[in-house]
């Protein structure tokens, strides 16, 4: 555990130092300036931070001041909102520097969020004894944390400590002493998702859950959407919050969805095994998502306004000239009504779990927002090429030497998914038109471009089959 202590002499740390001796569970690294606080924060984790507020600017200066402290515990506490801050100083603060460092650290810290960690408190810098008994009370807590098991099965799921942590403030709300988990299909924006299985002492289960690790500020990005948008659906197409929980770094925090049992399989599993069960999920997920898209309105705009919903202008002309696609900007300056609602947004197969019922459930809610009505049943029907997760796995890519993506009757023979695929084209011109609906192919096949593992080349030739859908 990494000890930081920031203060203008040596002091404190020299004491502390003498305290841990050669305990192994410690780091201590002691700064005496604003700048070198700040470099040592930029390459490390810190579990523990000691602050006097009246440090200088940089080592061997003299412009101690209580404004670069607070400026330093600012940077901190945004960096690591949640981590245990400890203020030292030789005399009583301000009361208005009081007020203004703990008023940050509540607009800082979230307190939504799952946290065993008391966030800021105070010591006189010459009270070691206070120091050292507020150290040892975090290392209490964290020590208490550690001892729930993480167990990752026969696969390798490399998980950082702050991870680790994320998921063990999560079982410890539960009440759980071990902690299962499995690597689900993160898709292509680098969000984490796993599935978990808390349990108590005698291995009986306490929660089901399924759980997304992101940055802090995504995060919280989708628990407003999830709280405005995702509420309003029947209850029964959506996994419920059951928590969040945020450790020291801004880059992993994590939001919980309650599972059932039976919510063992995504909706690509479904479509491997069987056709019919999977086009059975698509039309119960349009009936279900009605909620949203029957507040659609229709509004006046370019194919270019439809595509920047899903992609920046800057990656775009990139694109035109690496793959030679000088058809592109005539494309986008065509104008066409275009129904907006809320969707999904990213409503890929591994974001559907599916009971043995077939009941679909949804997940993953940091794309839900106003788009075109269209992207997320276009989205579903290409998850079958674009996605990881079944890419590899698919018995079938289309053959467009000789049909384009718009003939339907030919892009689909002799395909093993006609029914899915019919069931999700079905629902994409539920509330848009022809322009509409090519519209939001062409703008979610140009941004499949960015990802690194997409097959640039059929992702080019199904762009070229669109080229000529809106003259």
């Amino acid at each position: 555990m990494q000890l930081l202590v920031v203060e203008s002499d040596s002091q404190i740390s020299d004491q502390l130092s003498e305290r841990l001796g050669t305990d192994e569970n410690w780091r201590l690294e002691a700064v005496q300036s604003n700048k070198s606080a700040r470099t040592f924060l930029s390459r490390e984790n810190v579990d523990c931070f000691i602050l006097n507020p009246q440090i200088p600017t940089e080592d061997g200066a003299k412009d101690q001041d209580l404004e670069t402290g607070i400026k330093l515990f600012q940077y901190f506490i945004n960096a690591a909102p949640l981590t245990p801050v400890i203020l030292i100083s030789e005399y009583a603060l301000p009361a208005e520097y009081v007020d203004r460092l703990l008023a940050e650290a509540q607009l800082a810290r979230h307190g939504s969020f799952l946290s065993k960690f008391r966030a800021v408190s105070m010591c006189a810098a010459d009270d070691v004894d206070g120091i050292w008994s507020k150290i040892n009370e975090f290392s209490s807590t964290l020590e208490e944390l550690n001892e729930i098991e993480i167990s990752r099965g026969t696969s390798f799921i490399p998980l950082s400590r702050n991870v680790k942590r994320v998921f063990q403030q999560f079982s410890d709300r539960f009440g759980g002493s071990h902690c299962r988990i499995q690597k689900l299909a993160g898709g292509l924006s680098g969000s984490r998702v796993y599935s978990l299985r808390v349990e108590d002492n005698n291995g009986a289960q306490r929660v089901l859950a399924v759980g997304k690790i992101d940055s802090l500020d995504a995060i919280i990005n989708e628990i407003d959407k999830y709280e405005c948008e995702v509420t309003r659906l029947p209850h029964d197409i959506y996994a419920p919050m059951v928590g969040r929980a945020l450790v020291g770094s801004r880059t992993d925090a994590g939001v919980f969805y309650r599972l059932l049992d039976e919510d063992d399989r995504t909706l690509f599993d479904v479509i491997e095994a069987d056709d019919h069960h999977a086009t059975a999920v698509v039309s119960s997920l349009c009936q279900k998502l009605t909620t949203w898209t029957d507040g659609f309105q229709m509004q006046p705009m370019t194919v270019r306004e439809v595509r920047q919903s899903m992609l920046e202008d800057d990656l775009v002309a990139k694109f035109v000239t690496d793959y030679e696609l000088d058809w592109v900007n005539r494309y986008e300056d065509v104008r066409l009504n275009v129904p907006i609602s809320t969707v999904h947004g990213d409503l890929h197969g591994a974001n559907i779990l599916v009971s043995q019922a077939n009941h679909p459930k949804l997940i993953d809610f940091g794309d839900v927002g106003s788009k075109p009505c269209m992207i997320d049943p276009l989205t579903l029907e290409f998850s079958l090429f674009t996605h990881p997760e079944f890419k590899d796995k698919t018995l079938w890519l289309p053959d467009l030497q000789n049909c384009e993506w718009s003939n339907l009757d030919a892009y689909i023979r002799d395909c093993p998914y006609q029914e899915f695929i019919r069931a999700c084209r079905s629902w994409a011109f539920r509330r848009g038109g022809d322009q509409a609906v090519f519209a939001g192919a062409y703008g979610y096949l140009m941004r499949q471009l960015k990802y690194p593992d997409t097959d640039k080349q059929l992702i080019l030739s199904l762009l070229n089959s669109l080229k000529n859908t809106l003259n």
